[in-house]
């Protein structure tokens, strides 16, 4: 199948519950949003909420802090885990059994098993004696030689340690930080089993092409922890092609074939078409050319240069450059209008005055200023946006606030 990037980019903003809008709602909303994500990126750093968050408000229609933490950590409908900290179905966690299995046998972990025994004995220990602990419930046994940024005490790290390996998991969090228990107290007992080391490579290379929607295996060695030879890739993915799991799939422009799930190949011939999958259009909640949606710096479909590639939208998360190095600032969302990222912001959350300081707003085309339907779906996603910070309605400042306000004052 070969396709055009318009039809790549309805697909992947389709799959992942984008396109043509907003397709969840409430708690089971949030369940499967997380579900069509595949996985959830989490990251501590709460600027204008947490990027995990601002990943499910621009997806679930009346998205509220705290609904992650119910459904993940209340009803236990997912994990997180990994160096690369996301949350994932805990349905999954079978395979991803033999991933954290190989991961804990990294020269670095077998390097920390050896020489803080005693720190992971105690830490067992503690657990079982007085239940779920995180970091701070700990004191350190031994001085390190250096602060390791996984934490700065022996117990941290061997908390850190005993998460990886998967024997024991994140209970409940404190103000983001961790609190965990062994495993047999917080994974389902149906979910306790290993598959087979071919099974667990089977999934979870499908696995990856869903994350992406249309993708390749460029990660597949660091997402498994274990090598492959191009030509061991090539296998595998010729076989789910052979059992009708994979099918290849070409974009106009691109050199190299990539690939999707086959269940995916009906949706995607649909807007092929140049129509909507009936299952997208009958859940969508809030269509995204009459409302704006304020994109997390993390959402996969414009992270690690994919906004590039799909929109010609050129975006980097500037979070991790020195000042004089940021083209437009630390922590900036971009703006999904319809099927294309249109503008960006800069907003912070006073939280003790609720108040919206937008730091900065640029348009990718100074018409759209003009434009009355786009100036009444900015609106209407600011309005959103505010209620999800749950932040003074219209109470905007700020040098893109003064911007903001007079695009969004006259709407007609």
């Amino acid at each position: 199948m070969e396709i055009d990037l318009r039809h790549a980019r309805r697909f992947i903003l389709g799959r992942q519950g984008l396109w043509p809008g907003r397709r969840y709602s409430g708690l089971n909303g949030v369940e499967h949003a997380i579900n069509d994500l595949e996985q959830l990126q989490l990251d501590p750093l709460n600027i204008v909420g947490r990027a995990h968050d601002l990943i499910l408000q621009s997806r679930v229609v009346d998205y509220r802090s705290g609904f992650l933490e119910r459904v993940a950590y209340q009803e236990r409908k997912f994990f997180d885990w990994g160096f690369w900290l996301a949350m994932r179905p805990m349905h999954e966690l079978p395979y991803w059994r033999r991933v954290m299995e190989r991961a804990s046998r990294r020269p670095r972990m077998v390097a920390f098993k050896r020489d803080h025994a005693t720190a992971i004995a105690h830490v067992r220990k503690e657990i079982r004696k007085r239940g779920p602990l995180g970091n701070r419930d700990f004191e350190s046994l031994r001085t390190l030689g250096a602060r390791d940024y996984r934490g700065g005490k022996d117990t941290a790290l061997a908390l850190y340690y005993l998460w990886i390996r998967g024997e024991i998991f994140t209970h409940h969090r404190r103000n983001f930080e961790r609190v965990y228990d062994f495993a047999e107290n917080v994974v389902p007992e149906k979910f306790r089993d290993r598959a087979s080391d071919a099974e667990s490579t089977s999934y979870l290379i499908q696995k990856q092409i869903a994350v992406q929607g249309i993708g390749s295996l460029t990660a597949i060695k660091w997402v498994l922890f274990r090598e492959f030879s191009p030509a061991q890739t090539n296998r595998f993915l010729l076989d789910l092609q052979k059992k009708n799991l994979l099918l290849p799939v070409k974009i106009q422009g691109e050199r190299k074939p990539l690939w999707i799930l086959e269940r995916d190949s009906e949706n995607l011939a649909e807007i092929v078409r140049g129509g909507v999958p009936s299952d997208w259009a009958a859940r969508t909640a809030v269509s995204g050319t009459e409302e704006v949606t304020f994109l997390s710096p993390l959402d996969q479909v414009t992270g690690r240069g994919r906004a590039k590639k799909l929109f010609g939208f050129d975006y980097v998360w500037e979070v991790y450059k020195p000042l004089e190095k940021r083209t437009w600032g630390y922590y900036v969302l971009p703006l999904l209008w319809g099927d294309s990222l249109v503008g960006r912001l800069e907003p912070v959350l006073d939280k003790e005055t609720g108040r919206l300081n937008i730091r900065g707003f640029w348009l990718e085309d100074a018409k759209l200023a003009k434009n009355p339907a786009f100036k009444r779906a900015l609106q209407a996603g600011l309005a959103r946006f505010e209620r999800f910070l749950m932040a003074e309605p219209g109470n905007i400042s700020g040098p893109g606030g003064l911007i903001l306000k007079k695009l969004v004052g006259s709407t007609t």
